[in-house]
Formats: C-alpha cells, sequence, structure tokens
C-alpha cells in the first residue's frame, strides 16, 4: 500500500511539473513571434497595384535615381566628417539608413560583390540600382540576394519575402525587371530557398569546425561519459566520442548553412522543428554505434516495427524536441547580433608554426561558443536527473528537461538586457537615427514580453491569486 501510494504521488508531482513548464513557455512563444505593424505612407506614384507598376516606370527609375544622388551625398557627408572606416561600418552593419517621409522611401546600400549597391523600400517592396559594369546579371552574389529578398526579408511581417524590381543601368541604357517573389507550389520557390540557404564551406570554415565543433565536442563528451561513468557506474567507451566529434565536423563545416537554415529563419516551432531533424539524426547514429550485435540488432532498437525501437524513438523524439525548444531562447543572442549585423566580419587566427593567417566568419563562431551553454545544460541535467525517475514521465524514458527550462529566463533576460544596450548605443550615434528607431522597437518588443511573462508585477499577481486561493 504504501509503495502503491509513494507511485502516485511521484505520478502527480511528474505531471505537475511537466504541466508547469511546457503551457508558460508555450504562450511565450507565440508572443515572441507576433509580428509587428510596419505599415508607411506610400507614394503617390507607385499607389497602384505591383503588376501596373510598370506603366509608371519613368516616374519611378527618376525618383529613385534622385534617392540614389541623396544616398551619395550623405555618404560623401558622413565620409568627410567621421572617416570612411566609419561609414563603411555603418554600411557593413546596415546601419546606415535614410528616410524620406513624404514619398514614403527608406533608403541605404547593401553589399552585393563587394559593392555598395542602393537599396530602396517603398510600399513594402524593395528596389535594387546596378551597374552592369560592375555588378553583371550572372553575379553568384546578384542571385543570392535576389532570393534572400523572395523568401527572407521582412521577417517581423505576417509573411516573409517581398517582391524585388531590379533596375540595370549600363551607359546611357537603362532597363528595369520586375521580379516577384515565386509561390511554394513553384519549382523556382524551392530552387530560390535553396539559394538564400545554402554556403558552400571554405577552408576556414573546416578549420573552425575541426577546432570548435570537432575537439571541443570530443573533449566535452569524453567528460560527460567520464562523470557517467564515476557516478552512475556505466560503461566507459570511447563510442559516442567518435561519433561526436564526426558529427560535428560535419555540422560545423556546413554551419554557415545550418544557422541560415534552422537559427535564424522561420518561427519558433519551424526553428525547433528543424533543429530537432538534425538532432535526431545525431541520436540515432549514437544509438546505432553504441549497440553491439549486427547490424540488424542495431536497427532493431530504433525500429517503428519492434516494441524497443518504439520507445527508443518516442524516448528520443520528445527529450530532443523539449531540448530544442529551451536552445532556441539561447539563440537569440545571435539572431540579435545577426538581425543588427554586430557579428558581421572575419576573426583572424594567426598560425604560428607556419607562419599562416585563417579567417574564422565571426557570426558561426559566436554561435558555435554560444551553443556550448545550452549543450552543457542538456549534459549536466542528464547526468543529475538520470539517477532519479521522479521527473520522468511514467511508464516512459522521457525526461522533463528541468535545467533547461530553468535556463529560458536566463536566456531572455541577457537578450532583453542585450537589446536594449544595443538601442542605448545606437541613439548616440546621430548618424545611425532610424537605425536607432529600429532597434528601439526591438528592445521595446523584448521588454514587453519579459514584463509580461516574468516581471514583477506579474510574480505580484501569481502570488495574490496564490493567496486567494489558500483563503
Amino acid at each position: 500500500m504504501v509503495l502503491r501510494f509513494n507511485q502516485s504521488v511521484r505520478q502527480i508531482v511528474s505531471f505537475g511539473v511537466i504541466f508547469s513548464l511546457l503551457v508558460p513557455y508555450s504562450v511565450l512563444a507565440q508572443e515572441l513571434e507576433k509580428p509587428k505593424d510596419s505599415t508607411k505612407e506610400i507614394a503617390s506614384i507607385i499607389a497602384q497595384e505591383t503588376a501596373e507598376w510598370s506603366d509608371k516606370n519613368e516616374s519611378l527609375v527618376e525618383k529613385l535615381f534622385e534617392s540614389a544622388e541623396r544616398l551619395e551625398r550623405e555618404a560623401a557627408r558622413i565620409a568627410s566628417l567621421r572617416g570612411e572606416n566609419y561609414l563603411k561600418d555603418l554600411i557593413d552593419k546596415n546601419q546606415f539608413i535614410l528616410e524620406d517621409s513624404v514619398f514614403g522611401i527608406n533608403m541605404s546600400y547593401r553589399i552585393i560583390d563587394n559593392h555598395r549597391v542602393p537599396r530602396f523600400l517603398i510600399n513594402n517592396e524593395t528596389y535594387i540600382i546596378i551597374d552592369e559594369k560592375i555588378i553583371t546579371r550572372e553575379s553568384k552574389h546578384l542571385k543570392q540576394y535576389i532570393a534572400r529578398i523572395h523568401i527572407e526579408s521582412g521577417q517581423n511581417q505576417s509573411k516573409t519575402g517581398r517582391n524585388l524590381t531590379v533596375v540595370y543601368i549600363n551607359d546611357d541604357v537603362t532597363s528595369v525587371e520586375h521580379l516577384s517573389k515565386p509561390k511554394p507550389t513553384q519549382w523556382s520557390w524551392w530552387k530560390e530557398y535553396f539559394i538564400s540557404k545554402y554556403k558552400r564551406p571554405t577552408l576556414s570554415d573546416v578549420s573552425m569546425a575541426v577546432v570548435t565543433g570537432m575537439l571541443m565536442q570530443g573533449a566535452l563528451t569524453i567528460g560527460s561519459t567520464w562523470v557517467k561513468h564515476k557516478m552512475q557506474g556505466t560503461e566507459f567507451s570511447m563510442i559516442p566520442t567518435y561519433w561526436s566529434m564526426g558529427f560535428a565536423l560535419g555540422i560545423g563545416s556546413f554551419l554557415s548553412t545550418y544557422r541560415n537554415w534552422a537559427v535564424n529563419s522561420g518561427t519558433r516551432l519551424t526553428r525547433v522543428l528543424k533543429s530537432q531533424l538534425v538532432s535526431s539524426l545525431y541520436a540515432v547514429g549514437l544509438v546505432m554505434a553504441v549497440t553491439d550485435g549486427s547490424i540488424g540488432d542495431r536497427l532493431s532498437t530504433i525500429s517503428i516495427f519492434t516494441a524497443e525501437g518504439q520507445a527508443k524513438d518516442i524516448s528520443l523524439l520528445a527529450n530532443g524536441v523539449m531540448n530544442n525548444y529551451a536552445k532556441d531562447y539561447w539563440a537569440q543572442i545571435s539572431r540579435l547580433r545577426e538581425t543588427t549585423r554586430e557579428n558581421a566580419g572575419n576573426i583572424a587566427i594567426k598560425i604560428p608554426l607556419i607562419n599562416k593567417q585563417i579567417d574564422w566568419r565571426r557570426a558561426s563562431f559566436e554561435y558555435s561558443v554560444l551553443y556550448l551553454i545550452p549543450w552543457t545544460i542538456n549534459v549536466v541535467s542528464l547526468i543529475a536527473l538520470a539517477s532519479t525517475d521522479w521527473f520522468q514521465v511514467p511508464g516512459t524514458n522521457i525526461t522533463v528537461p528541468i535545467l533547461q527550462f530553468a535556463g529560458i529566463p536566463v536566456a531572455m533576460y541577457w537578450s532583453k538586457w542585450y537589446a536594449r544596450r544595443l538601442a542605448e548605443r545606437a541613439k548616440s550615434d546621430f548618424d545611425a537615427a532610424v537605425y536607432a528607431d529600429e532597434i528601439e522597437k526591438l528592445a521595446q518588443k523584448y521588454e514587453s514580453v519579459w514584463d509580461k511573462y516574468f516581471g514583477l508585477k506579474t510574480f505580484r499577481k501569481i502570488g495574490r491569486k496564490c493567496s486567494d486561493w489558500l483563503k
């Protein structure tokens, strides 16, 4: 009787913990993904529908050229007052922005093939001016830029992607090409989706994967395996280390592609699902690697047609989804720095023995380092909770990631603090006034979500409800 009573208590505690952790964070995820209102004034000369805009080519192109001249004059003024390097830094970080409130034009530069390209946002449509003597229509970078405009631009809207109009100039000849964003039902959409995400790995990418992925991941895996061996008496094996190192080398070599696909784009739900796909590949490979017996025996441990395989698959899937859900909050710092282009550029790594220098992408290096935070929390959680089934879903091997979920408020507070810091820094630069307004809105978004779910008012409200309930 006592044993059954204890089991009942443990089941109640388990379900209570799961419910109390999952529900608030599920609601929080929806709040963070709410689109912002980005309505602007519409210029009278482009007030018609996109399909009809070609009737006003002449007046539109004339207006774009006037805006480009204004943009160039402002760039020259800033360069003369504060130096070319300061201007370059503004442009590289997408902080050099002008606005024409009369015609509703947002003006800036984009770098294509290492050249400045005037870019205009008018009524949520993108326009660029390309000098064909400098950038050809067959430029791979230009094609990637077009794909990213169609697929990724305007991620704070209810629908991502914008139409793009390219004004080509070649001496005195001007031609205009309107490129409507394709639909997911069209092959061209999938082609552009791939182009917008894929980044061919370089020698620098592979070298960074060896250091930050293969060696560091291998060292941490050895450490966690040794700790489990000492604390829980499990068999010490190097197989998990070898598999982790090989997997980290593969993912790390294509880290830019992975970040574009699974970290920096989509909603929280789609990011978690895409991360889970990669996690499942790693987990399934690890299970097969550590399972003894023939290839048939190993496949049976993950097969959906065997009871053992079904239990293992459910456990891997449930634990993976919850871990990736918590991990996505830690990736907010990387997304913030990506959005604000604070992670632009490279980190120079000098190799003393051969007197060579390798440039690592700063964005990829920062993500690799930040990724170690949720990864370490996950390892510590597995070690700490594996010795008890108090936090397991009754009748399964699914463990509720207590430590991972507990880290979400820490990641949220860090993101809120960092967004505010960026906003305050932008306010102090009068040459980045438009950018400062955009970052201020972003900071307010994070602060409002924090106050709603983790602020003092929320906890006071919870305290009052608990008091009323106890009366």
